[in-house]
């Protein structure tokens, strides 16, 4: 029997860029494959047909990912977890799962299956499917805006205060004269007490960031925020450090900073020297926080600086680091 063979690939992405999911479903017995598959799984007929997919679907396990399993390129797509998710016409499939926080897992896993939506998204320069989740309240319907804001505004609360203590009893200091505003850069210490702070907030938060991500945020603040899913940005931007201002202004320069420091980042991080550049971030070193804290501290010996974890981190990019190693030696 002659079997008619179409480019699946070729029509399926194509398809998503017109916003469309598409599936293949079995004229013998009905049964829906997607992603989509010549043949039938399920009777083993040769042949299946195109069909649209409705786009809903349950989440049946959900899975939250470790630090190390987060990657650079799905930045943009966060917050996200995986989970294995039953799509309305049969499929199951282990996906990626959008607007799940670690604050919110616990009612996910509570209220399983939980219902969940198709999400096409950019990436790399094509359109691919994963999906999201569906806000629902304790029963069953639909999360107002202006009721999730408000229960996100309370969580932020809880979160800053917390942080407050934890920041007190680290670094020694009166609870009392911290805010939201209180700069990060502002905590005087060796940077190995910022490092153990962050190590804690996956107990004390259930929450994972690297150091970077965490000296990133630059504010009390801006760290509660971060550490409840949220964008540090959506709100008025806190004050910067003057320090951290003047080493991202600039950083294109290819300076003799740079050149040494392009190596010293090669060789920590084992990638091809050539592949960086004074842009390149410093969130796309793909590693443990501890290779940037190493690399921080090689700074003083190398280049005779001295540079805490929080201000290099606030960097952004190598080239923001070798202006800022600059701006110390002078």
């Amino acid at each position: 029997m002659a079997i008619k063979l179409e480019r699946l690939v070729k029509t399926y992405y194509e398809t998503l860029e017109e916003g469309k999911v598409l599936g293949r479903k079995c004229p013998v017995c009905g049964n829906v494959e997607w992603p989509p598959v010549y043949a039938c799984n399920a009777c083993g007929a040769m042949e299946t047909e195109w069909c649209e997919m409705s786009g809903k679907g349950e989440i049946i396990q959900l899975i939250i990912p470790t630090a190390m399993s987060l990657k650079p390129a799905y930045k943009h797509l966060e917050p996200y977890a995986y989970a294995w998710v039953k799509c309305e016409e049969g499929p199951e499939r282990n996906v990626m799962v959008r607007g799940i926080t670690r604050q919110n897992a616990a009612y996910v896993r509570a209220h399983l299956p939980y219902p969940v939506h198709m999400d096409i998204v950019q990436m790399n320069g094509f359109k691919t499917c994963v999906f999201a989740i569906d806000p629902i309240d304790a029963n069953g319907n639909p999360v107002k805006a202006a009721a999730e804001a408000s229960a996100a505004a309370a969580v932020v609360s809880k979160t800053l205060e917390a942080l407050k203590k934890l920041f007190a009893k680290t670094y020694g200091v009166d609870e009392a004269t911290l805010s939201g505003d209180t700069l990060l850069d502002d905590m005087k210490g060796p940077s190995v007490k910022f490092v153990g702070l962050v190590a804690r907030l996956e107990d004390e938060f259930d929450a994972i960031l690297s150091v970077t991500e965490a000296s990133a945020a630059k504010t009390i603040g801006r760290l509660a925020k971060l550490i409840d899913g949220e964008d540090p940005d959506a709100a008025d931007v806190a004050p910067v450090a003057e320090a951290a201002k003047g080493a991202v202004a600039g950083s294109g320069e290819e300076t003799e900073t740079f050149k040494e420091l392009r190596k010293m980042f090669a060789k920590t991080y084992k990638i091809d020297e050539a592949s960086i550049t004074p842009d390149t971030l410093l969130d796309s070193m793909e590693g443990p926080s501890v290779l940037f804290v190493g690399l921080v501290a090689r700074l003083e010996d190398e280049f005779d600086a001295v540079i805490s974890v929080t201000e290099a981190s606030a960097a952004k990019t190598v080239g923001g680091l070798a202006k800022l190693v600059d701006e110390e030696r002078e």
